[in-house]
């Protein structure tokens, strides 16, 4: 759908990034909740604290992108 310019590809980009956002959140609050189980998880949590940073960060980037472009709109035309 990116290579032939259609137009669901900008929704699509978006959905995508926003499910890795919350797959992120949902590692995170899962490898806090470990903590009890398999004992220090905190190098985990860590890691995962970061992720979720560095997503947080690509979605604050591109989705209002690909939202409110002209350009995107302009690109995204084929049906």
């Amino acid at each position: 759908m990116y290579f032939r310019k259609k137009k669901r590809a900008p929704h699509l980009f978006v959905g995508l990034i926003l499910f890795y956002l919350i797959l992120n959140m949902i590692d995170l609050l899962a490898w806090a909740s470990f903590d009890n189980l398999f004992g220090d998880t905190s190098q985990y949590v860590k890691q995962s604290g970061l992720s979720l940073l560095h997503t947080c960060i690509t979605a604050m980037i591109w989705v209002p992108y690909f939202r409110l472009s002209k350009r995107v709109k302009n690109t995204f035309v084929n049906e």
